[in-house]
C-alpha cells in the first residue's frame, strides 16, 4: 500500500510539474505544456553488489563536453554540504551512461551528476540517494 501511494505521489509530481492548467475561453480547464530546460534525461542510483551504480541519461539540448560524478554523506540540500568528486568522463555522444562506486560505507550516500558545457557553464542533476545498511 505505501508502495502504491510513493508511486502515486511521484507520478503527481511528475505530471503537474509539467504541465500548468489554464482555463479556455469557453470556461474548460486545460493544461499547457511548459517549455523544459535542458536537463538530465534521468539520474538513477542503486545498490549493486558491494558498490552502487549511477545510471544517467544524457543532457539534451546543449553541447556537453564532461560528466563528473559526485556524492556526499551530508544533507544533499543544505549548501555547505561537501560534494566529493568521485568519477569524471568526457561526453561520448551516448544517450545513457552508467558508473560503479565500489568505494562506500554503510549509512544514506546522496549522488548527483554535473554536466560541462561547452560554453564553461554547468548543469546539475537532481539528487539521488541510497542507503547501505552494511556491507
Amino acid at each position: 500500500m505505501k508502495t502504491q501511494m510513493v508511486i502515486l505521489t511521484i507520478a503527481f509530481l511528475i505530471i503537474s510539474s509539467a504541465t500548468t492548467p489554464a482555463i479556455s475561453a469557453d470556461g474548460h480547464c486545460t493544461q499547457i505544456s511548459k517549455r523544459q530546460d535542458p536537463g538530465f534525461a534521468f539520474l538513477r542510483a542503486h545498490r549493486q553488489g558491494k558498490g552502487i551504480t549511477i545510471t544517467w541519461g544524457a543532457v539534451s539540448g546543449s553541447p556537453v563536453v564532461s560528466y563528473t560524478i559526485q556524492k556526499t554523506y551530508q544533507d544533499p540540500t543544505d549548501p555547505y554540504s561537501f560534494w566529493e568528486d568521485v568519477y569524471s568522463t568526457p561526453a561520448d555522444g551516448s544517450r545513457a551512461s552508467k558508473f560503479t562506486d565500489n568505494n562506500t560505507f554503510p549509512g544514506i550516500t546522496n549522488y548527483r551528476v554535473v554536466a560541462q558545457l561547452e560554453d564553461g557553464t554547468s548543469i546539475v542533476s537532481e539528487v539521488s540517494a541510497v542507503k547501505i545498511v552494511a556491507h
